[in-house]
């Protein structure tokens, strides 16, 4: 019996020499650890951008309209706005005319050219009716549309459709035979506007339609798409600096119109056409009257000279033919880490070397791995936590507070501030 009571006691003190250890431990950490404090940041998500400043020249499909002699020119429509075929545009007299008779002039020529195209002179089916009523239906709520978000350009070039429309229907409608009254009264009423006007040296017609401009650079019949097809990298560098340093060249040309909304920018990029994809969109930041961002295609890339196109007419744009904006190669999106939080340690398992973060959580400290996608002065940018993937948690993740000071650091650690 005394055996057996001597082994129980021995057999106790290891077991409170245990207890008394992690009590000792957790001691340490409460009250010495409060001066183990980590300098932390927070995993935030940003943007990387590779950028090229370029520069080169502007080009558009334009006609140009010369005029012979010498007057007053009163054009009817807004700069860049779109005149069909056929369209009365401006007018040019031999001496300065009263204000309000060319406003006259110029709303009687507008509804004389909507009345003609809303003649209908063929037979007409239940179908072509109602095909009529739904595109005036869309028509009026576009109009209301652009109306609503300040598009009043916008409005204006629907409008003339939405009004060819609503008549062609009182025609299928049965409600009116024709036209043909109206037309001839609004071409005598006119007559009579322009014999009151004096005499006209010329009347500007859309041809060929395009958008209208009365501001012409002298550049139009020079700057041609068949120059740029196969211009070299020197030539357009010195065609850059000539509109660069002579932005208009008189030739005598009154008004132009462009025939596409799309417009094109020849650059020089040199060396850096490696970083270039032809058929690739890019975002182009100009700068004109105000910082805008645009979408550009490189439609071409040879020789060292890139041609990029753009779909877009952006309102208030200065079509100057010398450009100069901010290409955006690349943009990677991702967390920003400090370049001194970033350790390479070896991975127990696999024996492969691993580059990650240590990080707080609780006041534990815990490793995270990293793939660096980029690097910029002081920090680097490493790819967002796939959480499609199963070990998406040993990966650095949005908010994680990263230590900053790496110095004694090891998984498990407890640290308390």
């Amino acid at each position: 019996m005394k055996g057996s009571r001597d082994r129980s006691r021995y057999s106790f003190i290891p077991a409170s020499a245990v207890i008394f250890l992690l009590i000792l431990y957790t001691v340490y950490h409460v009250f010495f650890g409060i001066s183990e404090g980590a300098s932390t940041t927070a995993a935030g998500l940003v943007e990387n951008r590779t950028s090229l400043v370029l520069e080169g020249v502007l080009y558009r499909k334009e006609e140009v309209v010369s005029l012979n002699g010498s007057g007053a020119l009163y054009p009817y429509l807004e700069e860049g706005e779109l005149a069909t075929v056929g369209m009365t545009v401006a007018i040019m007299t031999d001496s300065s005319a009263d204000e309000s008779l060319i406003n006259k002039i110029k709303a009687l020529t507008y509804e004389l050219e909507i009345l003609k195209e809303s003649n209908v002179e063929r037979i007409f089916s239940i179908v072509d009716i109602e095909s009529l009523r739904n595109e005036s239906d869309a028509l009026y709520g576009t109009v209301a549309s652009a109306i609503a978000r300040g598009d009043v350009q916008g409005a204006r070039r629907l409008e003339r459709k939405l009004l060819i429309a609503l008549n062609k229907l009182r025609i299928y409608e049965g409600e009116i035979d024709s036209f043909d009254s109206e037309i001839k009264e609004a071409e005598d009423a006119l007559k009579l506007l322009y014999a009151e006007l004096g005499e006209a040296v010329a009347y500007i017609r859309a041809d060929n339609g395009g958008y209208f401009y009365t501001s012409c650079d002298g550049y139009e019949k020079k700057l041609t798409e068949e120059l740029f097809e196969g211009i070299t990298e020197n030539d357009l560098r010195e065609l850059t600096e000539q509109v660069k340093e002579k932005p208009v060249l008189q030739d005598g040309a009154a008004v132009k119109f462009v025939q596409s909304y799309v417009w094109r920018i020849a650059v020089s990029v040199g060396d850096d056409a490696e970083l270039l994809e032809e058929g690739k969109s890019y975002e182009a930041t100009f700068f004109d009257i105000e910082e805008r961002k645009l979408s550009l295609l490189l439609e071409s890339l040879k020789d060292g000279v890139a041609v990029f196109s753009c779909s877009t007419m952006p309102q208030g744009f200065e079509y100057t033919r010398y450009q100069s904006f901010r290409l955006d190669i690349l943009t990677v999106e991702g967390y920003r880490v400090p370049s001194d939080a970033v350790v390479r340690t070896v991975d127990a398992e696999t024996g492969e070397e691993v580059t990650g973060v240590y990080i707080l959580e609780k006041s534990v400290v815990y490793f995270r791995k990293i793939d660096i996608i980029a690097e910029e002065n002081g920090y680097y940018i490493v790819a967002k936590a796939d959480k499609s993937k199963e070990d998406y948690s040993q990966y650095l993740d949005l908010g994680d507070r990263i230590i900053s000071d790496t110095e004694g650091m090891y998984e498990g650690r407890v640290l308390n501030k």
